[in-house]
């Protein structure tokens, strides 16, 4: 939830747990995920980037084999021991608002387990090495700009955006059989919401938080997803 998302706590029994919020995460890791996110809220009392029983499940109990990494200043503690494997932005990150400058947790004074550190290394590594990263990546940076900003609303692009789009709409509840529409029965449709008749996102514009990422035709480029 975003409400208080930094200092919100969720809490959940453990058989709640289990057949409610865990079968997601479940289905992820057998689907071949490779790597989660944690998040700002605490779990039970304690902040998810650093709670060790939940992190436990999911490295040891779901099967998971790839790594957690931290969303963007949710990490609190050095908590690479508990499971987290990376700490996010990096450089500048740590507690937001923090000073001096969001001191980082995983910095070569704190990180003085070194099995935690071989094993996030690890974790990591494979994840790059399995989805043939080394191969395939485009460019590193910082001279990646080009390659960002480049254009590639070609015929292909929009028409896999649209079919995702389709594909990912979830009918809830078909009353009176409304759908399929059927070309000789409606007379008109009505599409109703800002986002129906905002401007195209432009890529090439300011960056989240501070301009318009969030109001075009497709919601584009919030979060740290």
């Amino acid at each position: 939830q975003e409400t208080n998302r930094n200092g919100e706590s969720s809490e959940v029994d453990d058989k709640t747990a289990w057949e409610l919020y865990l079968p997601p995460f479940q289905a992820a890791v057998d689907a071949g995920v490779g790597a989660f996110m944690c998040s700002y809220n605490k779990v039970d009392g304690i902040d998810s980037c650093s709670n060790p029983k939940y992190l436990d499940i999911l490295h040891n109990k779901l099967g998971f084999r790839g790594f957690v990494q931290s969303d963007w200043w949710a990490t609190h503690s050095t908590s690479n021991a508990a499971g987290l494997d990376q700490e996010m932005p990096g450089i500048g990150s740590g507690d937001s608002g923090a000073v001096p400058d969001h001191a980082e947790y995983f910095d070569a004074l704190e990180l003085h387990e070194k099995s935690a550190v071989d094993i996030s290394a690890t974790r990591i590594l494979a994840v790059m090495y399995r989805m043939n990263l080394p191969e395939t990546t485009k460019c590193s940076p910082p001279n990646c700009k080009d390659y960002f900003l480049t254009d590639v609303s070609t015929p292909e692009h929009v028409s896999l955006a649209r079919s995702s789009a389709a594909k990912s709409v979830v009918l809830l509840k078909n009353e009176g059989d409304i759908l399929p529409l059927l070309a000789g029965s409606i007379k008109s449709i009505a599409i109703i919401g800002y986002a129906s008749n905002a401007s195209a996102f432009d890529p090439n514009g300011l960056g989240q938080g501070q301009g318009a990422w969030h109001t075009g035709d497709y919601y584009s480029g919030g979060g740290s997803g």
